[in-house]
């Protein structure tokens, strides 16, 4: 299933469980409503306490929460590591994001961000696309010398007039 399609399916399934959840404190004030009249008291037991409602809906909040932070916390782990344990740890927590480890907003939010990656990827050119896919796949000692080969083709135009302009405001940024 492409990330697209994900991205839709998991929109639809979220869309339907807020209808439904609507639907249920419809149903429960309806038959409270129902229920009690001047000399009757309405049955606890059949009748949706909002609280209790509100308080189950609310529960999905301290899981974000605790798969932000427990996101914060690996990615902070992960930073003080160098190298290829570094290179490896990130691909992890990114693979953990799409997977929904940290819980469903982070998902969507990686799901949207490779969405993104790829869109943008696919407009490079082809050779500029192994370029950076080898650069990827390279050990970390080497990825200081192939990002370097990389950058001097692009402003000597071997890429393209394109990638060539964007090459030297890269480079007159990071020098400036």
């Amino acid at each position: 299933m492409s990330p697209f399609t994900t991205f839709v399916s998991r929109k639809v399934t979220a869309t339907i469980a807020v209808f439904a959840a609507g639907a249920v404190v419809l149903v429960g004030v309806a038959v409270a409503q129902a229920g009690a009249g001047p000399d009757t008291a309405a049955p606890t037991s059949q009748a949706v306490d909002p609280a209790a409602l509100e308080a189950a809906l609310d529960s999905g909040a301290g899981d974000a929460n605790a798969g932000r932070s427990q996101l914060r916390a690996d990615l902070k782990a992960a930073f003080a590591l160098t190298g290829d344990a570094r290179h490896d740890a990130l691909a992890k927590i990114r693979q953990d994001a799409q997977d929904g480890v940290y819980g469903d907003r982070i998902e969507h939010r990686a799901d949207r961000r490779q969405v993104r990656h790829d869109l943008f990827f696919s407009l490079l050119p082809a050779d500029l696309q192994s370029d950076l896919t080898k650069l990827k796949a390279a050990p970390a000692d080497q990825r200081e010398q192939l990002r370097g080969d990389i950058m001097t083709k692009a402003l000597a135009g071997g890429y393209g007039p394109d990638v060539q302009k964007a090459a030297e405001q890269l480079q007159s940024l990071h020098k400036g």
